[in-house]
């Protein structure tokens, strides 16, 4: 096959996972579910390991400067080292760990139940088809990344050719 075969068949996916929704309301709710899964209930995990690397770096910079610049500037210097260094950088990273972690934990968690439903293997699971009502695609179709649909098995096989 050539390689405007495997181009069209890509747009072709494109087109079917950005295409609008059967069912609007149920689309947006289940929007505003995955929203606050994922944005709301990260806050915690960002605040706690925000408190353990403050506290880190005011032990750190209190220890190298202490004695010479007054107790004040070491808040200072943290607050500032907090904002402009850690937060822009290292937020980021805890962040789309716990994401990527809960989208493949929901990925995991529908092929495994398609796949037990229908006794199919679950890596051949269209997770198109997962957790939507009556056939229609889920909202958590939508916000994945096309490798990671591609991957699991958005995509049909290739073709098999007949050996005889």
């Amino acid at each position: 096959m050539g390689i405007l075969h495997h181009i069209g068949r890509y747009f072709s996916f494109m087109a079917s996972a950005l295409r609008l929704p059967q069912k609007g309301r149920v689309f947006r709710k289940a929007t505003v579910i995955e929203l606050e899964a994922i944005g709301v209930q990260s806050v915690g995990i960002v605040v706690l390991l925000s408190l353990f690397m403050g506290a880190v770096i005011a032990i750190q910079t209190a220890h190298q400067v202490g004695g010479w610049i007054p107790a004040y500037t070491i808040g200072f210097t943290v607050r500032q080292t907090m904002i402009l260094e850690f937060a822009p950088t290292i937020i980021p990273v805890i962040l789309s760990g716990k994401v990527g972690s809960n989208i493949a934990s929901q990925i995991g968690t529908c092929a495994g139940a398609l796949s037990v439903g229908r006794k199919k293997p679950t890596l051949s699971v269209n997770s198109q088809r997962c957790a939507g009502v009556s056939g229609a695609p889920s909202s958590k179709t939508r916000l994945y990344s096309p490798v990671v649909l591609y991957n699991v098995g958005g995509a049909p096989p290739p073709p098999q050719k007949n050996s005889s």
